[in-house]
């Protein structure tokens, strides 16, 4: 944990213990007040307990709860509000247990430091705020301003406006997500070695295309609230989760898995229309053939007569320059075209020969020089 996180704990957990102070306190000053209700006390632990032993048998389930019938954005606000309504319920139950202060029963006292407890897992919970990914790089206009026009071109090609920020990532395809709104797109440091200026257009165009069809894939914001959600429910270095979340975050997790089933049958095809009505599909083609093949060669190095090398660089970066120099047309003559068809090891669900017939090509060149050699 860094000084950042723990000094945010310090934080909370101080102003965990002065509401929960002030509300004890208000309790007996209602008390001392002459102000007393039978019976409320016990009713509220009842149900707090009632609330925990439902949340536990949740937790403790293994199978997937089944998904709402409601959209997730919908389900995400009723969540949201539950979670607001247990907090309160705590809140109310510390109060009247300082009310009924005189009585002190034990099971009032233990009652009243799990309140204060809980209290501090709710504070620190709403407030939690989850960094940035690290393994991406942001870059620069100035020098990467080729990948900026294309990335400008296809979103304007899509009628989308153009994209806030690039990253790149070792090894990653490329990628267009939604966050908060903005367009922001991911492209792997080969792809400038591997694909032409229009073939990387193309792609993501195919990419921009589920933002345009809505595909839920892509929507990073709904991801992030879902796992904002995990970590409301499991803590930092917890010994226990906060169980009055199971439930909201069970239904969470089973409602965007889901939604994330229901969008990998779909994302392919939003992918071909999009370089159908907005792109060139022969440039699509021969950027997914480029990469399947590039996959290939990391994935499978050592298969006999499919590259020159048998025995290729162990190093993960020497392994990259290889693949690099080697990914021309010359490579997919080696490597043997049916192969890179019919394979979906390159990391794409489709294999391409079924792409080119849904693309309704019969061939498509690989001679295109690669953006890093324009």
């Amino acid at each position: 944990m860094n000084r950042a996180n723990l000094l945010h704990k310090i934080m909370i957990s101080a102003a965990a213990l002065l509401l929960s102070a002030l509300l004890y306190g208000g309790g007996v000053y209602a008390a001392l007040r002459g102000i007393a209700v039978k019976g409320v006390t016990d009713a509220l632990i009842v149900l707090l307990c009632g609330l925990f032993a439902a949340s536990l048998l949740v937790y403790m389930r293994r199978k997937e709860l089944p998904p709402p019938k409601m959209p997730i954005r919908r389900l995400m606000s009723i969540c949201r509000i539950v979670a607001v309504l247990e907090f309160a319920l705590l809140l109310v139950t510390l109060f009247f247990c300082g009310l009924s202060y005189r009585e002190l029963p034990l099971i009032h006292l233990l009652f009243a430091i799990f309140s204060v407890y809980m209290i501090g897992r709710f504070l620190i919970a709403a407030t939690i705020r989850l960094e940035a990914s690290t393994d991406c790089a942001e870059l620069g206009e100035e020098s990467c301003l080729t990948l900026f026009q294309i990335a400008r071109r296809a979103a304007g090609a899509v009628g989308l406006t153009s994209p806030s920020a690039l990253y790149s990532q070792i090894a990653a395809a490329p990628a267009a997500l939604s966050v908060e709104g903005e367009l922001r797109i991911i492209i792997g440091s080969h792809i400038p070695s591997l694909l032409s200026e229009y073939e990387l257009e193309a792609m993501l165009i195919a990419e921009l295309g589920l933002i345009r069809g809505g595909s839920e894939s892509v929507n990073v914001s709904l991801k992030k609230r879902a796992a904002h959600w995990q970590v409301a429910l499991e803590g930092s270095r917890s010994l226990f989760p906060n169980f009055f979340l199971v439930l909201p975050f069970r239904m969470i997790d089973s409602a965007l898995t889901e939604a994330l089933r229901r969008a990998e049958q779909t994302d392919e095809q939003l992918r071909i229309d999009a370089v159908m009505h907005f792109g060139i599909p022969s440039d699509y083609a021969n950027a997914v053939a480029k990469l399947t093949a590039y996959q290939l060669y990391l994935k499978h190095p050592s298969v006999p007569n499919l590259f020159e090398t048998e025995e290729p660089p162990r190093d993960p970066e020497e392994r990259l320059l290889e693949a690099y120099r080697r990914i021309g047309h010359p490579l997919l003559r080696r490597a043997g075209r049916s192969a890179v068809l019919n394979t979906t090891e390159g990391g794409f669900r489709m294999p391409l020969a079924e792409k080119l017939r849904l693309l309704r090509l019969d061939d498509f060149s690989l001679d295109a020089q690669p953006i890093s050699d324009s």
